[in-house]
């Protein structure tokens, strides 16, 4: 990030059309790195570059919907956990509540889907089906793994890398998708204008977190969860609607907890004070700010019929304009079994042996053997991001419930996280 830059950003409705708007449509393009967000959606908007709540989907998506940090909701696992309650951006007694993930969890039952169990949703429903004032809110598959073709073509991830493992390629279509992605999006943009909605809702179009893309820096690794890195953390978020500029950059820090603040503000609604993120609708951040990612997957391990989740990769980075220090979690053996394990046996095996070469486990050894590591030029200093960063990750058992679902768990699979 460039901490460098002289401008200064500017409350959202001082460039926008209207004091407030009647609705907020949320659109996550999963697995979009900044880098890549498509030109069809720039050119709509004011986007800045983000920092997202964390690297993959099960602890970022809830930190997009409630505001806060995944070490405060504690949302960490796909199954097992979900918010505390429904977020204030889902509340029905104010607003007509729209959510729709079906081009990411191919399942007949909606209330089995992840993201509307960790929101305590149960139905799904799309924009045409609301009526003002209204949330809408879209988890689209986006540029996600397996690159460039529907959701439906492959078995698993697996099994698409093993049958496209060649590195370019695999760029090509990851780019493609992003584009995929942005051409779902056409027709709710369409939507609103035909219907004469636009000027009365902000649109907001954003990812949960990036991806790497083969960078021999990582190790030619293809997918997230870790390392945490830039091209991981560095997501788009894009405001239109709302009479707001087009093909504007905001030059100030973002984080994907913003989101459902400054949807609230710009709908005239109350921001909860537990909330992380800034509302960016009336305020603006500071130069000075810093915000946090946080991730703490898990992989499932099985002995003797018993099913184990173990922690697979934790870590927490703090970042500002000019860029971060990550701190990862865990022993250096524990992290390298992990690596091991993934890289030989997981998800990612087809495409990273045939691969592999001294340039690429040499990055993999710069990686993960460190513990902290700062990329950029960051003017807040390790000792400080050290100390705002949480002792350590806990989950809500209180929270927890019986989320089994052999639909669910296949598509998870599918997905890779449970390889």
């Amino acid at each position: 990030m460039d901490s460098a830059s002289p401008e200064q950003p500017r409350a959202l409705s001082s460039l926008a059309a209207t004091d407030s708007v009647e609705n907020v449509v949320i659109f996550v393009s999963d697995a979009l790195r900044y880098d890549s967000v498509p030109e069809q959606i720039r050119r709509r908007g004011i986007t800045a570059r983000a920092i997202a709540p964390s690297t993959f989907t099960a602890n970022a998506l809830p930190s997009i919907t409630s505001g806060k940090y995944p070490a405060t909701h504690k949302v960490w696992r796909f199954q097992d956990d979900r918010l505390a309650s429904r977020p204030a951006l889902f509340d029905e007694a104010a607003v007509d509540v729209g959510f729709n993930a079906e081009t990411v969890w191919l399942m007949d039952d909606s209330s089995a889907k992840p993201p509307l169990r960790w929101n305590h949703l149960t139905e799904e429903r799309t924009i045409d089906e609301l009526e003002p004032p209204f949330v809408h809110f879209i988890h689209d598959v986006g540029p996600h793994a397996p690159y460039g073709v529907d959701n439906t073509v492959w078995d698993s991830t697996r099994e698409f890398f093993a049958a496209t493992n060649d590195p370019m390629t695999l760029c090509e279509r990851y780019q493609d998708d992003c584009v995929n992605s942005a051409d779902r999006f056409d027709p709710v943009y369409d939507y609103l204008q035909s219907s004469g909605l636009l000027e009365e809702t902000l649109v907001i179009y954003t990812s949960d977190h990036g991806q790497v893309l083969g960078e021999s820096t990582y190790g030619g690794q293809f997918g997230h969860v870790d390392p945490m890195c830039p091209e991981l953390v560095e997501i788009p978020v894009t405001f239109m609607g709302a009479g707001l500029p087009t093909d504007h950059e905001y030059p100030g820090l973002v984080s994907g907890t913003d989101v459902a603040p400054t949807a609230l503000a710009a709908q005239g609604r109350s921001v909860p004070d537990e909330c992380d993120g800034q509302q960016l609708w009336t305020a603006t951040p500071g130069t000075d700010r810093t915000v946090r990612c946080d991730a703490w997957a898990y992989k499932p391990i099985t002995v003797r019929d018993t099913t184990i989740p173990i922690t697979a990769y934790a870590a927490t980075g703090v970042w500002d304009r000019g860029g971060g220090h990550v701190f990862q979690r865990r022993s250096r053996l524990l992290r390298c079994a992990y690596l091991a394990h993934k890289l030989l046996r997981g998800t990612q095996a087809p495409v990273w042996r045939p691969n592999a070469s001294f340039e690429t486990l040499a990055g993999l050894a710069r990686t993960y053997l460190r513990s902290e590591h700062s990329y950029g030029s960051p003017t807040v200093t390790a000792d400080a991001a050290r100390a705002a960063v949480p002792e350590q990750f806990t989950r809500a058992s209180d929270r927890s419930f019986d989320a089994s679902d052999e639909a669910l768990e296949e598509k998870l699979a599918d997905l890779g996280y449970l390889s």
